[in-house]
């Protein structure tokens, strides 16, 4: 959560086993493993614990972010956003070092940036289409295109399992929801994954 850095002659909570300079924002970290034991210490120790990142990383001039890792506290932040905002820096934890603040802005109209009042009608008003009963509507047509996706995968022997198998169903799912024609989903599905 990017918020204010700690005040001047605060010292936020120390991590013992985290080594000095260490990010969770680093795209290094997660190609090698997800940095479970590191969080479980922090739940432990530091609940809530300030990210040191130098000025500019990631697209910020902030200094760093909060982690904050037990589940009753990210709820009371998500329900305080009178107080917390994904509207001003997105929940977006790093950009590129050299992403100009005007592309970091443009986040702001992703709905998980979006601050209530503004995101409960949004969320409202999308979610309706996302209930079980009208998801149930879809199942015999998400079954096939599963079974279309995963048989047009085989065929081809191999291949990116992201971009022909895991990606395809929801981004079918979603363009079925919104009633897009199959004719017109080539177009829509060129990019996302890119």
């Amino acid at each position: 959560m990017r918020a204010r850095a700690p005040a001047a002659g605060v010292r936020p909570m120390t991590c013992p086993s985290l080594p000095a300079g260490f990010d969770f924002t680093d795209p290094d970290i997660y190609a090698r493993r997800l940095p479970v034991d590191e969080l479980a210490e922090l739940r432990r120790v530091a609940p809530i614990w300030w990210n040191d990142q130098p000025i500019g990383k990631g697209g910020f001039n902030d200094g760093g972010f909060w982690v904050v890792t037990k589940h009753k506290d990210v709820k009371d932040i998500s329900l305080r956003s009178d107080v917390f905002s994904t509207y001003v820096n997105t929940a977006i934890p790093r950009f590129p070092d050299d992403m100009k603040r005007e592309n970091i802005d443009m986040q702001r109209s992703v709905l998980l940036n979006i601050d209530a009042p503004h995101h409960t009608r949004l969320r409202k008003i999308i979610s309706r289409g996302f209930t079980p009963r009208a998801v149930g509507r879809l199942r015999s047509e998400l079954d096939q295109r599963a079974h279309n996706i995963v048989k047009n995968a085989a065929a081809q022997g191999s291949g990116d399992f992201v971009e022909q198998v895991s990606c395809e169903l929801p981004l079918q799912a979603i363009a079925g929801l919104l009633g897009w024609r199959k004719k017109i989903e080539p177009n829509c599905f060129a990019g996302p994954t890119k």
